[in-house]
């Protein structure tokens, strides 16, 4: 992450590159010019100049690192709970939590571990109220899975 300089150009070099061995370009040939193109859009020019001048000329393992892309989707649940609790403060967390499972792919148990997870680690705004999995109140029923 150092010779890159931010966390986006590292999860954009995973992304085009993730999971192989990377011949890192010079640009000396028609080839190289076309994968430094190719970097250049991925990562942004700067980065991208930065990492060729690091690695440009050898073969480069550049991991999958699913976990980067896991935190990053956590990270965005977790604020995206707190946007929709602050501009809906009447909405039960059980609805936040299914909206949520929603749009990301998830099951509710794994919104809620992960929701955990965070207000566990995180000094949380007074606005938005960690959630609780009171399942029980939110909707009335037993809590019980269906």
């Amino acid at each position: 992450m150092k010779v890159l300089g931010d966390e986006k150009a590292v999860l954009s070099l995973i992304q085009l590159k993730g999971g192989t061995i990377f011949s890192v370009p010079l640009g000396k040939n028609e080839q190289g010019r076309k994968t430094v193109r190719q970097l250049e859009e991925a990562l942004g020019k700067e980065s991208a100049q930065k990492f060729i001048a690091f690695a440009g000329g050898t073969d480069l393992y550049i991991p999958r690192a699913a976990y980067l892309e896991v935190d990053r989707r956590n990270r965005e649940i977790c604020l995206e709970r707190d946007r929709i609790a602050k501009e809906h403060p009447d909405m039960p967390e059980r609805k936040i939590v299914e909206t949520l499972a929603l749009k990301y792919h998830r099951s509710d148990g794994s919104i809620w571990r992960t929701l955990k997870r965070y207000y566990e680690f995180v000094e949380r705004d007074d606005t938005a109220a960690a959630p609780t999995n009171n399942r029980g109140t939110d909707s009335g029923g037993s809590g019980d899975s269906v």
